[in-house]
């Protein structure tokens, strides 16, 4: 069977007019496609920020619902300062959802605990319709134990979940079960691990320091077979307390042949000062000791460098290490997301380092965007914070 030609209709109108048409409508079509979203998130913003100021606790109990893990933070920040409190998990009132406690408290559910699931919440609320839990030897006997075994157990103790109930247990906001909080409740912790060892800057330390830049300049400088000029050195203040990693020396800091002098980092400087704090609390080094050469630091350069770098780590154990490059946040925490600049201030315990990493970005960002200042003023703040 023979199919037959069809002919495009049209009204008659030549193909000259058809596209000027045309490019009338396409045109239209982007400013009204974009309109109609301006439209449409304003009545979104509109409706959230009415949720927010007439009904905030439940508000935040559905904003810390459905935001993905790498978002939480921000809002239980958010939440403190309106003066609404995000408390952990509570064997008597967690349920499987973020529980309104009062008007100015929420409570964490079961299952953002880590190893608990849909499952064994459900056997935990099943067994509470009884009544509350009169103490931890009560909840196990009236559980279902195949659902929630004596892992589901250890993680709820861990977390603080028994602590209300268990005479002479530690508070659940007690400092000493933020290491675990933090491995247990991801996302969801914005308390740090205290860390209360200061980081080692006496003779011997900055001897075995001098050591390590003498290797790396030997193995890498004008003497080595890779000629492009001397690597850069680190510089260790006075009073240094902490360390501060970049992606890579600025051609500044190259002329410098150190670290931490050049025109980017002068408003780090200035918040440092805000904070009480200057250069001479920082040891100021880089993911690799050169200026970069190309737009991003290249996997072979992070492999020449790197061991060096975590010899300085391991010699100076410093408690709080700062992390003023995306590439710099992503080489000691894998797993970060998103941008560094949006994540600016947040803190990272690290098991390996025994430290707290505190995400932060190129100062170098700011020129192209002052209004990433205020980011860069919570790093700092942030650090000031786990200083003291």
């Amino acid at each position: 069977m023979k199919i037959a030609s069809v002919k495009p209709l049209n009204d008659g109108i030549d193909r000259a007019d058809a596209e000027t048409l045309w490019k009338d409508i396409e045109g239209f079509a982007a400013y009204s496609f974009n309109r109609s979203h301006t439209v449409e998130y304003a009545l979104v913003s509109y409706q959230a920020m009415y949720l927010k100021t007439y009904y905030p606790v439940e508000f935040y109990a559905a904003a810390l619902s459905i935001m993905k893990e790498d978002r939480l933070l921000g809002i239980i920040r958010d939440a403190k300062e309106a003066g609404i409190e995000v408390s952990m998990p509570d064997i008597n009132v967690s349920t499987d959802r973020f529980e309104i406690a009062t008007s100015a408290r929420l409570v964490i559910p079961f299952q953002r605990i880590k190893g608990i699931s849909d499952k064994a919440t459900k056997a935990i609320l099943e067994a509470r319709k009884a009544g509350p839990f009169k103490d931890k030897a009560d909840f196990i006997a009236r559980v279902e134990k195949r659902t929630v075994n004596v892992r589901v157990q250890d993680a709820l103790d861990r977390v603080g979940a028994f602590a209300r109930v268990e005479p002479g247990q530690l508070p659940a906001n007690d400092p000493a079960r933020v290491k675990d909080q933090i491995e247990l409740l991801p996302g969801l912790i914005a308390a740090h691990v205290p860390i209360t060892r200061e980081m080692h800057r006496d003779k011997l330390t900055k001897a075995a320091i001098a050591e390590v830049v003498d290797e790396y300049r030997a193995n890498h400088g004008p003497a080595a077979s890779e000629v492009d000029g001397h690597p850069v050195k680190p510089f260790f203040g006075k009073d240094a307390d902490a360390m501060i990693i970049s992606d890579a020396p600025g051609s500044e800091e190259d002329s410098h042949g150190l670290m931490g002098f050049s025109n980017s980092t002068g408003s780090v400087i200035e918040v440092m000062a805000e904070v009480n704090l200057s250069r001479d609390n920082f040891y100021w080094t880089a993911l690799i000791k050169r200026p970069k050469r190309g737009k991003q630091v290249s996997p072979e350069e992070i492999a020449t460098y790197l061991p060096y770098l975590k010899r300085e780590i391991e010699i100076l154990k410093p408690p709080v290490i700062v992390l003023l490059g995306s590439q710099a946040v992503r080489t000691f925490i894998p797993n970060f997301k998103g941008k560094a600049s949006d994540a600016a201030g947040d803190v990272v315990y690290s098991e390996e380092y025994d430290a707290n990493f505190v995400i932060g970005f190129s100062p170098g960002e700011i020129w192209h965007d002052p209004e990433k200042q205020t980011n860069m003023n919570r790093v700092f703040a942030t650090v000031a914070e786990l200083l003291v």
